[in-house]
C-alpha cells in the first residue's frame, strides 16, 4: 500500500548543476611609450641635456672671450715693452739682447783702439737711452702676475746695465794690455748677470705668449739667468785661443 506524500526515487544517479566561470575584467598595459613614469623621466632627461649643452655653450663662449681678452692684453703689453726697449736692445730669435755694441766697444778698448772721447760720448749715450727705455718700462700697465714679473725683471737688469757702464771709461785709464784685461774680466759676472737678468724677464714675456695661444709650442723657457760671456773672454785661469797668423 502506497504512503501518501513520498515520491519514489528515480533511478540513476542525480547529476550536478555547474556554473560557468564569471568572467574577470582585463585592463591591457599601456605601451612603454605612453606610461607617466617613462614620460616624466624622459622630460626630466630632456631638460638635464638642454640644461647641459646650454651651459657647455655658455662656458665656451666664455671662455673663448677669456682667450682673447688675455691675447689681446700680451700682445698689447708686448709691444709696449718691445718699443720701450728699441733703442738699446737687438731683439729676435727668442732673445733680448741690451747694448749689441757694447761688445765692440770693449774689444776696441782691449786692443787699445779705442778712443776715449769717442768712448764716452757713446757711455752718456747709453746711459741716457737705458733710462728712458727704464722709465717707459714701468709705465707700463697690466694685470697679468707674469707679464708684471717680465717688465719688473727687464727694468731690473737694465738698472745694472746703468750700474755696470760707470765702469767702462775707467778701462780707459789702464795702460798695458793685462791690466785692462784682467779689469775686464773683473766685470765680466757683472755683465754676465745684466744681461742674464734681462733675457729671464724677456723669455718670461714669451712663456706667457705661449701661454694664451699667440705663439706655438709648449711654455716653459727657462727663465733663470743664464751664465753667458757677453765679451767671449778667457776665465780665470783658461788658456786664450791662439790669434791666427798670415
Amino acid at each position: 500500500m502506497a504512503i501518501k506524500g513520498k515520491r519514489r526515487s528515480r533511478g540513476g544517479r542525480s547529476r550536478a548543476r555547474t556554473i560557468a566561470p564569471r568572467p574577470t575584467l582585463v585592463v591591457p598595459k599601456k605601451p612603454f611609450f605612453q606610461r607617466t613614469w617613462v614620460r616624466v623621466t624622459m622630460v626630466v632627461l630632456l631638460v638635464l641635456a638642454v640644461a647641459g649643452i646650454t651651459l657647455g655653450v655658455i662656458a665656451a663662449r666664455r671662455s673663448a672671450a677669456e682667450r682673447e681678452a688675455a691675447q689681446r692684453e700680451v700682445t698689447r703689453v708686448g709691444q709696449a715693452m718691445e718699443e720701450a726697449l728699441a733703442p738699446v736692445a737687438q731683439i729676435g730669435g727668442g732673445t733680448a739682447l741690451i747694448l749689441p755694441e757694447l761688445d765692440s766697444t770693449i774689444i776696441e778698448i782691449q786692443g787699445g783702439e779705442a778712443r776715449p772721447r769717442q768712448v764716452e760720448r757713446r757711455i752718456a749715450g747709453w746711459d741716457e737711452e737705458l733710462r728712458a727705455a727704464a722709465e717707459d718700462l714701468g709705465a707700463i700697465e697690466t694685470d697679468r702676475p707674469a707679464l708684471r714679473q717680465a717688465i719688473e725683471r727687464i727694468g731690473g737688469g737694465l738698472e745694472l746695465y746703468l750700474a755696470l757702464l760707470e765702469g767702462v771709461p775707467a778701462l780707459l785709464e789702464l795702460e798695458t794690455r793685462p791690466e785692462i784685461e784682467e779689469a775686464i774680466l773683473a766685470l765680466q759676472p757683472e755683465f754676465q748677470a745684466a744681461s742674464g737678468t734681462v733675457q729671464s724677464g724677456y723669455l718670461i714675456y714669451l712663456n706667457e705668449r705661449v701661454d694664451v695661444g699667440l705663439d706655438e709650442g709648449t711654455p716653459g723657457f727657462d727663465t733663470q739667468i743664464p751664465g753667458t760671456n757677453p765679451f767671449d773672454l778667457p776665465g780665470p785661469g783658461e788658456v786664450p785661443a791662439p790669434e791666427p797668423t798670415g
